[in-house]
């Protein structure tokens, strides 16, 4: 009985949060600024005219920064419950994280050495080879 409660209270909540949701996104949309012209219906919405070619080079590293920054993130985020849990671990959860924090510095030393992180190194080579 005590598992039925609780499947209840959380179906009640999830419940309670989409109707929240519903009510938000419905009064948004009924109280909203609504009007369209002809430069917001355009394919870039930035409100004047297109005046040249769309399809010139534009540098992908910093995507590429912006993924690595993202990745690298994301991992460390990953040891905050560890560092929250360590006295329940014990020595082979030590060891496991010594080990997941040995293969993010790998794997740093790595995008470092391959020049991921080198803007003028792949500058030069995209005007060499035009």
């Amino acid at each position: 009985m005590l598992y039925l409660n609780n499947f209840l209270t959380v179906m009640w909540l999830i419940s309670l949060l989409t109707l929240i949701i519903l009510v938000l996104v419905l009064v948004s949309f009924i109280l909203g600024f609504q009007e369209t012209e002809q430069t917001s219906t355009m394919s870039y919405e930035c409100g004047f005219m297109p005046f040249e070619e769309a399809r010139i080079y534009f540098n992908v590293q910093f995507y590429v920064i912006s993924i690595l920054f993202v990745l690298f993130d994301l991992e460390i985020v990953l040891l905050f419950p560890f560092m929250l849990t360590i006295s329940f671990v014990g020595l082979f959860g030590y060891f496991v994280v010594m080990f997941f924090i040995v293969l993010l510095t790998i794997a740093f030393a790595y995008e470092w050495y391959s020049g991921s992180f080198n803007f003028v190194h792949l500058k030069n080579s995209y005007r060499e080879s035009n």
